[in-house]
């Protein structure tokens, strides 16, 4: 794998305990329609989707809420 394709990975993967804030601020930074949700031991725990955020804006959350 090239440099230029492990930054682009790089880009697109969270933490599950980001917050919402940052999971927003990371998708458009991407430029992706999602995050991939990463445990601490590098296992893919999820996939985050621009929907799913967008969802969780219509509720009565705070945007510091872990994703």
């Amino acid at each position: 794998m090239n440099v230029n394709a492990v930054k682009r990975l790089e880009n697109i993967i969270i933490s599950p305990s980001a917050s919402i804030h940052e999971a927003i601020a990371q998708l458009d930074k991407a430029g992706t329609g999602a995050l991939l949700l990463s445990a601490t031991n590098g296992k893919l725990w999820g996939l985050l989707t621009d929907g799913d955020l967008r969802r969780a804006l219509l509720q009565p959350l705070s945007l510091e809420q872990p994703c």
